[in-house]
């Protein structure tokens, strides 16, 4: 009787543990999924289908060079919002991340939010603090593995149909990743943004 109560004991305890490591689990993944995350506002002019036409304010971002897909860029940009900075201040994480796509090479933009100011002075020679002025895009979103294939399909159906509406498309693009990695592909935010110059093209927006 005393080792059936000690054999209980052992699986309660091995129970209680698998379900406390199911909550502890639970709560990191929401807590780092984009619904518990702040997102940058916007006004939406025009929606068609997976395309919006929207105005986006004046944004304050951490900006740093590099592949994206590599994560040296990622990690230089997590490291100074995690106190690698003048002042050692924790800033809180936004969405999307902003990736432009240049022939000169890519840049990641980590949008800061209204709350922190003054921003602290990055340590790290390789992050700066800019101001992206407000502007209007086209956004085409989908929902697939972050990757360069992903973006080049994304990207080349945006330009179609801003081609197919007579509307400018020359600009270069700008990934918008909302998710942390381990967010299912069905499930993903993904944008691609293309910028709209707003002189001329009112009346068709």
């Amino acid at each position: 009787m005393r080792r059936q109560r000690d054999q209980l004991s052992r699986e309660d305890i091995l129970l209680g543990s698998l379900a406390l490591a199911g909550v502890a689990g639970f709560v990191w993944l929401t807590a780092t999924s984009r619904f518990f995350t702040a997102t940058v506002r916007y006004g939406v002019r025009r929606r068609e289908g997976p395309v919006e036409i929207r105005d986006y304010p004046d944004l304050v971002v951490a900006q740093t060079g590099g592949d994206a897909h590599e994560g040296h860029a990622f990690d230089r940009l997590f490291h100074y919002i995690k106190g690698e900075s003048s002042t050692r201040q924790k800033i809180p994480m936004t969405a999307p991340v902003l990736i432009e796509k240049r022939e000169a090479g890519s840049r990641m933009n980590f949008i800061m939010p209204d709350q922190v100011s003054p921003l602290p002075e990055p340590r790290s020679s390789r992050v700066e603090i800019n101001v992206r002025p407000a502007a209007r895009f086209a956004v085409l979103r989908y929902h697939t593995w972050p990757n360069r294939r992903n973006e080049r399909k994304a990207i080349a159906i945006l330009r179609k149909w801003l081609i197919e509406r007579e509307l400018p498309a020359t600009a270069d693009p700008i990934i918008a990743y909302y998710d942390p990695p381990w967010m299912p592909a069905p499930f993903r935010r993904n944008e691609i943004m293309i910028r709209l110059p707003v002189d001329g093209e009112d009346r068709s927006l």
